[in-house]
């Protein structure tokens, strides 16, 4: 952690403090706790609530560490003794995989195909990079975002290294961040299953496309250039 800041605070208020001084707004909220935007282009993470997991220090793997453009790590650790209780991140401005955005299938045809792509491709390429680096991923499905032309994942703290091999583990991660994302988009018609086999996104996208009323196809394909399979 050479070079890392870390804050101690007396205790949680003292942070939620200096947070909320440092924050232009209140993004939202998840399991463990609550996010908000910083001022220059950063997300601070508030652990507050009963089911946040308990992270040490010690085990935090941070920006300074791991140099990785689709994994945002933690670049400013916020401490209550030697509990990991908020961080900072960087920011990622627009999701398309967020709640408030989620897949229906009546918005599926403004989704632009070709850029999710190419952007698959790099985070796996990155993705390879941190298992060659030992590192294993943690709870990619739900925080995994896109915001039109680049995958980011977030909430990386539980993020950690081991003493094997973890690419099978990480791929896996990733191929079911991507079928769960996507089943979305049939969960208020009927239930769709896919499956991401050999990470050919190309494939699977057209997976995606087959499944689709004739109707939301011919839409689909006039907003791509995205070259579907007939």
């Amino acid at each position: 952690m050479v070079g890392l800041k870390i804050i101690n605070f007396e205790c949680d208020k003292d942070l939620l403090n200096f947070i909320k001084k440092n924050s232009i707004k209140f993004v939202g909220s998840g399991a463990e706790g609550s996010c908000y935007q910083g001022k220059y282009n950063n997300v601070y993470k508030f652990f507050e609530f009963s089911t946040k997991n308990k992270y040490n220090l010690k085990d935090i793997i941070t920006e300074d560490e791991v140099k990785n453009d689709s994994f945002a790590f933690p670049t400013e650790l916020y401490s209550v003794g030697d509990t990991l209780e908020g961080y900072k991140a960087r920011f990622i401005s627009k999701d398309y995989f967020s709640i408030d955005n989620t897949f229906e299938i009546r918005t599926i045809s403004k989704f632009n195909f070709e850029n999710f792509s190419k952007a698959y491709k790099v985070f796996l390429k990155d993705l390879l990079k941190l298992s060659k680096e030992n590192i294993l991923i943690y709870d990619l499905p739900f925080n995994i975002m896109f915001d039109g032309e680049k995958m980011t994942a977030i909430d990386t703290c539980g993020y950690k290294k081991v003493d094997k091999d973890p690419t099978k583990d990480n791929i896996s991660s990733l191929n079911g961040a991507m079928e769960l994302l996507f089943e979305q988009w049939f969960s208020n018609s009927k239930k769709v299953e896919f499956q991401l086999k050999d990470n050919n996104i190309d494939n699977f996208i057209n997976d995606v496309y087959s499944k689709l009323p004739l109707t939301l196809k011919r839409r689909v394909s006039m907003n791509n250039n995205y070259k579907f399979k007939k």
